[in-house]
């Protein structure tokens, strides 16, 4: 099983500043529903 056939996740991040948004939008843009 290859990681492109894998679903997309949702993910929540929690806690906030500059890494928890970097992240969020890097996991967004790779396809993943991030949830606030």
């Amino acid at each position: 099983m290859s990681l492109h056939t894998l679903a997309p996740l949702r993910v929540g991040i929690v806690g906030a500043g500059r890494v928890g948004a970097v992240l969020g939008a890097a996991l967004a843009e790779s396809g993943h529903r991030v949830v606030a």
